[in-house]
């Protein structure tokens, strides 16, 4: 779980050296925070490294190629467009693979799994929106808010109570992504509109 936070690292790599983006300092010193706070939630042990270790971070460097590529496709498609395509994408690359373990839900859990596909859907919606309207070193820290919200629908739905790491992590990741939010706010504050205008 750790790992697989190293996303939005290396989109926010990829983003600087493919995209030409600009990322100062202040946004890379929110994204170390943000996963600096996910570490405080998740507190991984130390771990052999192995080959599941090497798949999350293989999955971590994929899913970050993939924001790129839907950042790319933001120039000239539309957001609905755009997760279109992942949709009719993910259909066939996942359907090879579940013939070998397939089973019919039961079902009771035809609910659950159209609930899964509508948030699914809104998710790669709202992500697809801002990474066509926003630089992606700026909204990558908000990324980390993940175990946030996990946190707290774990403690509406099942009861689970947070504890003492979950809140210092979860201030963490808050501080760091406030911080870029205000710091953006102040930088377009202070630009001149024609500077704005062009990006």
């Amino acid at each position: 779980m750790a790992l697989s936070f190293t996303a939005p690292l290396f989109a926010a790599a990829g983003a600087v050296w493919f995209l030409h983006e600009r990322a100062g300092a202040r946004r890379w010193v929110a994204l170390f925070a943000g996963l600096a706070g996910a570490l405080i939630v998740i507190r991984p042990g130390i771990a052999e490294v192995n080959i599941g270790a090497l798949l999350v971070v293989s999955s971590s460097m994929v899913w970050a190629g993939a924001m790129l590529l839907i950042k790319v496709l933001g120039r000239t498609e539309s957001t609905v467009t755009t997760t279109l395509y992942m949709c009719l994408f993910m259909v066939p690359l996942s359907f090879v693979p579940a013939l070998f373990v397939w089973q019919w839900p039961a079902p009771g859990a035809w609910v659950s799994l159209v609930l899964i596909g509508g948030f699914g859907v809104a998710g790669h919606l709202a992500l697809a929106q801002a990474l066509k309207d926003a630089d992606t070193t700026r909204i990558l820290p908000v990324d980390f808010t993940r175990l946030l919200w996990a946190s707290l629908l774990g403690f509406i739905i099942f009861n689970e109570i947070p504890d003492v790491w979950t809140w210092i992590g979860g201030a963490v990741i808050f501080a760091a992504v406030t911080y870029v939010a205000l710091q953006e706010r102040g930088r377009r504050a202070d630009a001149p509109a024609s500077t704005l205008a062009g990006g």
